[in-house]
């Protein structure tokens, strides 16, 4: 089993109030035995929060750690060097948390959560459940899947703008969710790495590290090469094999990595996900997530839409109506 220990990763002083509901909502329904909390300056951090969110600041489970090089040392497949190289280079926040995510999980398991996800959570929807399996992250539809942009098929490239418009016309369109959910299938489901849990040393996790080093110099300090398209080369190529053998001589099972299908963390997905902040979705929630929903990813790039306004605990209260405030109401 996944060790019930949640992992967060933030670089910056500010913390916004997204952050502290992905916090409370994943403490509420998991029920950790640790929180992990890795920033880049975890002292400012641990005062911002004293003053900001005093009782998260408080939590016993929470313990703050620096995100440092440290985190590779003792890798597979000297994937530490380079994660050292990258990190320590001109790379974005992003960047550096993608190679933090794996070495945290490889060295301590348990489930990584993105800040812009809100954990569920009641008698139908125990995310604990997921703590059952020894590896698994969730897929997102996609308009243009990452294997698309080697590929000179000009139909493919024309079904990939059909996709693109037509997402970007059902964001906007009131109810667009809905018609989206009748061509979701049409939109490539690949593996997302804002949500990942797995057991420490996960051989799903060695791969993705081997894959690190295969991966061209030039192509290391690009977007996505180390977080969702390296999780998807992983994905297509693990095969489960026996387990290590216990002191009696006995083998292991073969540790499973799942991807689970979108209605887990993604019900609804890039740019359909604007639907979370519509006015009057508050009494459509039930049917906005699925039955299999236990985490939701929300997409924080569609905050810019919010009114030329961040996403704060005032425009929560100021926009009841909204599935988004919904969710807050109900598992936050």
């Amino acid at each position: 089993m996944i060790p019930n220990r949640l992992i967060f990763i933030w670089f910056g002083r500010a913390f916004p109030y997204g952050n502290l509901l992905a916090l409370r909502s994943a403490r509420r329904w998991f029920a950790p035995q640790e929180i992990l909390l890795i920033a880049d300056d975890p002292d400012a951090l641990r005062a911002t929060l004293e003053g900001e969110a005093p009782d998260v600041s408080g939590w016993p489970e929470l313990r703050l750690m620096e995100a440092d090089s440290g985190w590779f040392d003792g890798l597979p497949h000297n994937a530490g060097a380079i994660a050292r190289e990258v990190f320590g280079g001109k790379t974005s926040p992003a960047t550096k948390a993608n190679l933090i995510r794996l070495a945290a999980l490889y060295k301590l398991g348990g489930v990584y959560l993105d800040f812009d996800t809100i954990t569920l959570g009641g008698a139908s929807r125990d995310p604990r459940a997921l703590l059952t399996r020894s590896g698994f992250c969730g897929a997102e539809p996609l308009a243009l899947p990452a294997d698309l942009m080697g590929s000179k098929n000009p139909l493919r490239w024309a079904l990939a703008g059909w996709r693109l418009a037509k997402r970007q016309a059902l964001a906007n369109l009131p109810g667009g969710w809905r018609f989206f959910r009748m061509i979701e299938g049409l939109y490539p489901a690949a593996p997302n790495n804002a949500v990942l849990g797995t057991v420490a040393g996960h051989p799903f996790l060695d791969l993705c590290f081997r894959l690190m080093t295969e991966l061209p110099e030039s192509e290391r300090f690009k977007r996505f090469r180390l977080g969702t398209h390296l999780l998807q080369r992983a994905a297509l190529r693990y095969r489960p094999s026996p387990g290590p053998k216990d002191w009696t001589g006995h083998v292991g099972a073969p540790l499973a990595f799942d991807v689970l299908p979108p209605a887990h963390f993604y019900p609804l997905g890039p740019e359909i996900a604007t639907h979370w902040f519509k006015p009057g979705t508050a009494a459509r929630l039930d049917d906005m997530l699925r039955p299999e929903t236990t985490i939701v990813h929300w997409y924080n790039s569609v905050e810019v839409r919010l009114g030329g306004k961040a996403l704060t605990r005032a425009w929560v209260e100021a926009h009841a109506d909204t599935a988004f405030a919904e969710l807050v109401r109900r598992y936050c």
